[in-house]
C-alpha cells in the first residue's frame, strides 16, 4: 500500500518541476525533468525487492535513487530560479530548499537506518525470501500493525510525506496563473 501512495506522491513532485518549467518558459528543462520518473521507478523496484525479500540493503538503494531523483530536481529548479521572477522563482527556491532537505534527511538518516537493519539481519543469520516466497508471506502472514513501536522509526519521514507534501500541493491550486 505505501509503495502505491509514494507512487502517487513521484508523480505529484514531477508535476511540481513541470509546472514550474512551464510557467518559466524552460521546455529544456520540462524535457530534462522526464529523467525523475526514471529514478524514481527503478527505486520501486528496490522497494519492492525488499518489501518481499525483507532484505533491507535493497531500501538503502532505494532511498538513495529517491535521493538521486530529488537532487537532479533541485539541479533543474535551480536553473528555473536563475531564469525566473517573482513567485516563480520564489517556489523554485522553496521547491530547491524542501528538495535538499530530503537529500539531507535521506543521506543522514534513512540510508543508514536501512544500512543497520541490513548489517543487523546479517549478523543474525537472516536468510532472506526469494521474491515468490516473500509475495505469498506477504499475502498471508504479515499483518498490518498501528503500534507506535512498529511504525517509531520510520515516522520522521512519513509523517511530513503524508501530511507536509500534500498541504504544498493544495496549495499550488492558489498561486497565481496557476
Amino acid at each position: 500500500m505505501l509503495s502505491w501512495w509514494r507512487t502517487l506522491c513521484l508523480l505529484a513532485v514531477l508535476n511540481v518541476c513541470l509546472w514550474l518549467a512551464v510557467h518559466a518558459g524552460l521546455p529544456w528543462v520540462q524535457k530534462a525533468a522526464w529523467a525523475i520518473p526514471v529514478f524514481m521507478v527503478v527505486a520501486q523496484g528496490f522497494c519492492w525487492h525488499s518489501v518481499l525479500t525483507l532484505n533491507h540493503i535493497t531500501q538503502a538503494v532505494e532511498s538513495s535513487l529517491w535521493a538521486a531523483g530529488f537532487s537532479w530536481m533541485a539541479a533543474l529548479l535551480g536553473v528555473i530560479a536563475l531564469d525566473s521572477t517573482g513567485w516563480v522563482r520564489s517556489l523554485a527556491v522553496f521547491g530547491i530548499l524542501g528538495s535538499m532537505a530530503f537529500v539531507a534527511y535521506v543521506a543522514g538518516v534513512d540510508v543508514p537506518m536501512y544500512w543497520r537493519r541490513y548489517q543487523h539481519g546479517r549478523a543474525r543469520g537472516q536468510a532472506y525470501m526469494r521474491l515468490d516466497q516473500g509475495a505469498r508471506d506477504a499475502w498471508h502472514r504479515r499483518v498490518p500493525s498501528g503500534s507506535w513501536a512498529a511504525w517509531k522509526a520510520d515516522a520522521l519521514w512519513l509523517t511530513p510525506y503524508f501530511s507536509v507534501g500534500v498541504w504544498i500541493s493544495i496549495a499550488m491550486v492558489c498561486v497565481p496563473g496557476a
